[in-house]
């Protein structure tokens, strides 16, 4: 096994493997103390669906990916808004 660099190319020959072990890359403490902006970039980008954004990170966004300062504070609160 050969340890690869963090980025860089990499040719992979036929017979070859390629192993990735890796992170999910949820980063760092509790998801309902993420700032809500992160998030709401997060849906807008495609990477999480809105009702995760809600159940999750407790960030209630509307289809466009805006935040809804209100019912994210009664969410982050033990609310259901």
């Amino acid at each position: 096994m050969v340890a690869l660099e963090l980025c860089g190319d990499v040719v992979v020959e036929a017979g070859e493997r390629l192993i990735s072990i890796c992170t999910g890359g949820g980063g760092y403490g509790p998801p309902q103390e993420r700032e809500p902006e992160r998030v709401a970039e997060d849906m807008r980008e495609g990477w999480i669906s809105r009702a995760r954004a809600r159940e999750v990170y407790r960030v209630a966004l509307d289809a466009m990916g805006v935040i809804d300062p209100e019912a994210t504070q009664a969410l982050r609160a033990g609310g259901t808004s």
